[in-house]
């Protein structure tokens, strides 16, 4: 991650993941505790380059096993490092991760969608205003961020506007071709239309489809 306060909170992550992975014996307490205060095991990921969800995966799954984690403190047997400790009893560190796991879930839950077997394109376009609305309002993180991944977005629609910032106009240029571009251009008209009684009432199509 590029943006300094989610980088800061995956590396915390992943230093927790990595200590575990390395340290037997607090891993097999931990796995333990899990099983008891959760009735199952949460495998602690690293991130791999190749694959984009590891992110999503190592932040979510050190967010899922935090009573266990705090827990494993009170057993007497167990000496952890004590950067690792001071992680673990930082309530701060506890809530930046969640609202950074809430932020990312937004995105990683509408791509699931798309990748799914289930029919997504009819309701794509009001999902994403969904999501752009939600980050827009979300007052728990960076504004700088909430200005970057929405311009990441909109590049990774089309690339056509790296570097460019967004604007109430073009955003919704964005979205329009791209679904056209996913349903094909032969169903550009019936697209266009499905999507009127939403952004009718709002902003209207993009000028070029008018």
């Amino acid at each position: 991650m590029k943006h300094k306060w989610a980088n800061d909170i995956l590396e915390k992550a992943k230093r927790l993941a990595l200590y575990f992975r390395n340290h037997q014996i607090p891993l097999a307490t931990l796995r333990r505790i899990q099983k008891e205060k959760y009735g199952y095991e949460v495998a602690l990921t690293l991130t791999v380059e190749t694959r984009w969800m590891s992110v999503f995966e190592c932040l979510d799954h050190i967010l899922k096993t935090k009573i266990a984690m705090r827990a494993l403190l009170a057993e007497e047997n167990i000496i952890l490092n004590q950067e690792i400790k001071n992680y673990i009893i930082d309530d701060c560190f506890w809530e930046e991760l969640k609202n950074l796991c809430d932020f990312l879930g937004l995105f990683i839950n509408f791509i699931r969608k798309l990748e799914g077997d289930e029919p997504y394109l009819s309701s794509a376009f009001v999902t994403l205003r969904d999501i752009e609305n939600n980050i827009l309002l979300n007052n728990k993180i960076p504004n700088d961020l909430v200005e970057y991944s929405i311009d990441r977005a909109k590049y990774r629609l089309d690339h056509r506007f790296n570097g460019e910032l967004v604007n109430s106009g073009n955003w919704h240029d964005i979205i329009e071709e791209e679904i056209i571009h996913i349903a094909g251009k032969e169903n550009e008209v019936r697209v266009l239309i499905e999507l009127s009684e939403y952004i009718g009432r709002r902003r209207g199509f993009a000028k070029k489809h008018l």
